[in-house]
């Protein structure tokens, strides 16, 4: 007779503690938490961004009733294109630690720290002075319709011919200036967004029952072996074939369990349905918040609250 405490039972009884104490839900507070910073960072800003929409829009109205597109409205249109929440300042702080290891090809110290491209910046250059060229040439032309009340048909298609040709040429202009690149070093943002993720999940692991310090010990080789994945993901002539991070994850995982072996050191964190489930919430909480900002209040009360009651 096989010993009694060899037997399984599979109990699905739901308890109380369940909320602390299961994976489960430790996915979605820490989804949860993660939405609440977001949230607070959007409506933090959502003064700015309505009193910058306004203005915009203002401007929009008075230069629609202009027989073309004017440089006045043209821009309008630009700033308000950029009235997002990714552009708020504490998003842009925010998303300048989530940054993955970049696409390379020749050296690779290019998928962390990024370089100026000196051969570049004399076509940049150029390209810039072109755009301010087109630019005066663009308001010197639509001044000379304004002053015609545009009423001069010859004059708005002059107008509108350089307002083009600015475009055009402004486009060009940002075109070169993306080949000249910048100084960038992602090492500091990826050491930061290490950490937090460990603390984060952490608690989580705590609640759970987890040993707290070898789970962040085991956190860090885990983290680094997903920042060398997604490094070999970044290469540009393997990657042109599939092969992304997410497949050189699985590669390295098979190659380190199959040859030397998951260490000992390494295992507390290898929770492979914790991180799994975090990472489905994650992806179902992909919300724009410029979305929820629209809604307003009675909308995110219908959604957040009214749902789960009806529930």
């Amino acid at each position: 007779m096989s010993n009694q405490q060899d037997i399984v039972v599979d109990d699905g009884r739901s308890r109380i503690s369940d909320l602390w104490k299961k994976e489960d839900y430790w996915a979605i507070w820490i989804g949860f938490i993660i939405m609440i910073v977001a949230s607070l960072i959007m409506f933090g800003g959502k003064a700015g961004m309505e009193s910058k929409i306004a203005a915009t829009d203002a401007i929009i109205k008075e230069e629609s009733a202009k027989p073309f597109p004017t440089i006045e409205l043209i821009n309008a249109k630009a700033e308000k294109a950029k009235v997002t929440g990714a552009n708020l300042p504490a998003a842009k702080t925010l998303i300048s630690y989530l940054k993955t290891p970049a696409k390379w090809s020749a050296s690779p110290v290019d998928s962390f720290i990024g370089h100026v491209n000196e051969a570049a910046k004399p076509a940049a250059d150029e390209a810039k002075a072109k755009a301010a060229d087109a630019l005066a040439a663009a308001q010197s032309a639509q001044k000379a319709a304004a002053d015609a009340s545009f009423e001069n048909a010859e004059l708005n298609k002059a107008a509108q011919d350089a307002i083009d040709a600015w475009q055009k040429a402004g486009k060009a202009a940002g075109d070169a200036a993306k080949k000249v690149g910048a100084e960038t070093n992602s090492i500091p943002g990826m050491i930061v967004l290490g950490i937090v993720l460990g603390l984060l999940t952490a608690i989580g692991a705590a609640f759970m029952g987890m040993n707290v310090p070898r789970y962040l010990i085991g956190f860090a080789g885990v983290y680094v072996l997903c920042v060398f994945a997604n490094f070999l993901g970044g290469y540009k002539p393997t990657s042109q074939y599939g092969l992304n991070g997410e497949i050189w994850s699985i590669i390295v995982g098979m190659l380190i369990s199959n040859t030397i072996g998951t260490p000992k050191w390494i295992k507390p964190a290898v929770q492979v349905e914790y991180f799994i489930k975090i990472g489905l919430v994650l992806l179902g909480a992909e919300v724009l918040f410029n979305k929820i900002l629209a809604i307003g209040i009675p909308g995110i009360f219908v959604a957040w609250v009214v749902t789960p009651i009806v529930l």
